[in-house]
């Protein structure tokens, strides 16, 4: 029998022993932590610190797998042992969503089958869970799974995270400021290069309205020339100083009450002529019933589709563009307004989308790039977007065109301030340029009401209509060829057969060898989704109502320029191919052009005059309308890219380069 003095000592033995043991193990995981904090590598970039930090935990701590979520620029990011690494858009884990959503730690126990200590029954392998914080900021996630691992060795992790998130959060502020620095002198880079082409133009004009032989003629030539420049490098400067104003919180909005409608108008007047220049298709239209009021910044709204449309125009080299504005409403149930625009242009591929409305940065900035720009516009529209609480978006796929969209809070007013636009724009004017303008249309009615109403606004315009309401009496009038500027089926919910009629008129076309006939489809919302497949291949555009006659005009119009162009195209190349094979010494002159173009050499003014000398009453000299406009504009860089354009085409399209 014990008595009490050995049990006392007993338990003081076994007292010590256990803090023995503890301690061992405190200092055991003490330097297991201080192992793997040796075998980091801080200095390297993310990518080479996370494979470091993994491989110190699998290293010392075991485990199947560690994988580790961590937020950067709003996306998540992931990585693992493996190597796989990733941006994330929906967390599938549960254990990670859970601790991104509580911020605390979890554990899980799992079974021992799929380890090397599968045999061991004693042991109980599990998953930890932890996040990697800075105070309130929650920055990520590391999962460590079937780990054989202690509360005591969960203890000691703690700390060791914490300094982890500190190191991961510096080394993702530094990548940030490094790339911001290299935004901003890339842009510094191209901002020189913008501003200095129209200085160009204005220092290289002026040099010739001092000299003596400087003529009323080239003095005009000259001042145009400088006002162009100077309103170029105007709008460049106001781009920058909106920018920084808006970094400042230095900018102040100035809402009135506009229509919509208007603000479509406007647009359409200022690139309606730039669109149909390229051989595009321009419509724009309100497409929400009826027209009310909204209050609206104009002057900032103006700016911001001005800067979308300039963007399609720019990245379209054929097909269409059209610009939308619509009254939403959001989750909450408030006004939103939406302006869009879509285009058939280039796309933007799925890696540089990221890059998009951050400024100071182009999709493309090397200095060689085929489309010029200060890469400003889109970043001007999402901050406008955001400083009147609303939000830029677009969809996109590269070589299928894009759709870019504003949406900005407001509410609707039913007094509206008619010194908010232009007074020279008429509400009853055409969109487009009127000449050529609309003459005659053929409209297929169904006799549902809408065609009535349709004829008459269409004839109160001073536009023929021919009208036809029985499928039989189609045949008549494609039979006599009255040179319709369009063709308009307008059916009714009852009728669905916009495929046959449409596939019968391009039967009759194909039997009488007569030219394809542009065929408008009209249809209600609800039959969009009943429409046959084939309709789509015989139609070449399709409205849906409500929609405004000026738009439907504006959209025939747009078709007529581009059927004038394209035939205009064609008979004077047949006719250049002749002139070229006997003008000796273009080559030369082209050559010296093109490579004063590359260099941006003002001597380029003086060798075009010299191309213009050489091509003075010939067929092909329209053709160097545009190049001689950007080159007077000082633009080089752009001429020099139409010039090369213009040599390919000539070389494909008749086996002989210029």
């Amino acid at each position: 029998m014990m008595n009490s003095n050995e049990h006392d000592l007993q338990r003081r033995i076994e007292h010590l022993e256990r803090r023995v043991r503890k301690l061992s193990e405190e200092k055991a995981n003490l330097h297991l932590v201080l192992h793997m904090v040796e075998l980091l590598n801080p200095i390297a970039g993310i990518d080479y610190f996370l494979d470091s930090m993994i491989a110190a935990l699998c290293g010392s701590l075991g485990g199947t797998n560690t994988e580790i979520y961590y937020l950067d620029e709003g996306e998540i990011h992931y990585v693992n042992l493996f190597g796989e690494k990733r941006i994330v858009g929906e967390i599938e884990d549960s254990l990670v969503a859970e601790v991104f959503a509580t911020r605390h730690f979890v554990e899980q126990n799992t079974d021992l089958n799929h380890t090397l200590l599968k045999d061991n029954v004693a042991a109980v392998a599990c998953t930890w869970v932890m996040p990697l914080t800075i105070g309130d900021q929650m920055l990520g996630v590391v999962k460590m799974s079937d780990l054989l691992g202690s509360a005591q060795m969960r203890n000691y992790l703690a700390p060791f995270f914490s300094h982890i998130a500190l190191i991961l959060n510096n080394k993702i502020q530094t990548r940030k400021a490094e790339a911001a620095n290299r935004a901003k002198s890339s842009f510094l880079a191209t901002m020189s290069h913008e501003i200095r082409t129209p200085l160009n133009g204005i220092l290289g004009m002026a040099q010739l309205l001092v000299k003596r032989e400087c003529n009323d003629t080239k003095r005009l030539e000259c001042a145009r020339t400088i006002l162009t420049s100077g309103n170029n490098l105007l709008a460049l400067l106001n781009d920058i100083l909106d920018l920084s104003k808006i970094e400042a919180n230095r900018l102040e909005l100035n809402f009135l009450a506009v229509q919509p409608q208007r603000i479509l108008d406007e647009i359409m007047t200022l690139f309606s002529g730039a669109a149909q220049q390229k051989g595009l298709r321009i419509h724009a239209a309100w497409v929400d019933g009826e027209v009310k009021a909204y209050q609206v910044d104009l002057l900032r709204v103006k700016q911001m589709l001005s800067n979308l449309v300039s963007n399609a125009i720019k990245f379209t080299d054929r097909g269409s563009i059209r610009i939308e504005a619509r009254s939403i409403l959001d989750e909450s149930r408030n006004c939103l307004l939406e302006f869009s625009v879509s285009d058939t242009g280039i796309g933007i591929p799925k890696d540089k989308q990221r890059e998009l409305f951050k400024p100071f940065t182009q999709v493309d900035s090397s200095s060689n790039r085929r489309y010029v720009g200060t890469g400003l516009g889109l970043s001007l529209v999402s901050r406008f977007a955001e400083l009147m609480q609303g939000k830029a978006g677009f969809e996109s796929d590269e070589g299928q065109g894009s759709r870019f969209w504003f949406r900005i809070p407001t509410r609707v007013e039913h007094e509206i301030d008619n010194s908010a636009l232009p007074s020279n724009i008429d509400e009853s004017s055409q969109l487009s340029n009127p000449n050529p303008r609309l003459n005659r249309v053929l409209l297929i009615d169904s006799d549902c009401g809408h065609g009535a109403n349709l004829s008459a606004q269409l004839k109160a315009r001073s536009i023929e209509v021919i009208g036809v309401d029985q499928d039989d009496q189609i045949s008549d009038f494609i039979d006599e060829d009255l040179e319709f500027d369009a063709i308009i089926i307008e059916l009714s919910l009852e009728n669905r057969s916009f495929g046959r009629l449409a596939r019968k008129i391009r039967v009759l076309e194909s039997a009488h060898h007569l030219p394809r006939a542009f065929i408008i489809g009209i249809s209600d919302q609800q039959q969009s989704e009943g429409l046959e497949p084939e309709f789509k291949q015989d139609i070449d555009e399709r409205l849906v109502r409500p929609f405004t006659i000026e738009h439907l005009v504006s959209v025939i119009e747009s078709h007529i320029h581009l059927s004038a162009a394209q035939q205009q195209k064609t008979v004077i190349c047949n006719e250049d191919r002749l002139f070229f094979k006997s003008c000796e010494g273009i080559n030369e002159i082209l050559d010296g052009l093109e490579g004063q173009l590359e260099k941006n050499m003002f001597t380029a003014v003086e060798q075009f005059s010299m191309l213009q000398a050489k091509l003075e009453g010939s067929l092909i000299a329209s053709h160097f309308d545009t190049i001689g406009k950007l080159i007077n504009d000082m633009n080089f860089e752009e001429a020099h890219l139409q010039l090369k354009l213009l040599r390919e085409q000539f070389s494909e399209t008749k086996g002989n380069a210029l």
